[in-house]
């Protein structure tokens, strides 16, 4: 079964309060004031291990977030770098 996009986000300058809202949130590395994020949501829940696994091989992005259900699979990706972001984002489309 093909690995289906249902949403692919990135933003760039996280403001305070949506940082603070998200860090309280998460399993993993912290979002801070600034960093940008790329939130993504993709059918089926397995396919989400190859696209993280794939994005973090490319870039230095550090994970927040991952969840796997039955039939979808979320994550939020975090760093400092915008283009380290965008890195990610090419390497998960490049499927």
């Amino acid at each position: 079964m093909a690995t289906i996009i249902r949403a692919l986000v990135q933003i760039d300058n996280l403001q305070p309060k949506f940082a603070a809202y998200n860090g309280a949130t998460v399993q993993g590395s912290i979002p801070m004031s600034g960093d940008t994020i790329l939130i993504g949501e993709f059918a089926p829940g397995n396919g989400v291990f190859t696209l993280i696994d794939r994005a973090l091989k490319a870039s230095s992005v550090e994970t927040t977030t991952q969840m796997v259900e039955r039939e979808f699979g979320f994550f939020i990706l975090r760093s400092h770098s915008n283009a380290e972001i965008s890195t990610a984002r090419d390497a998960i489309l490049a499927e």
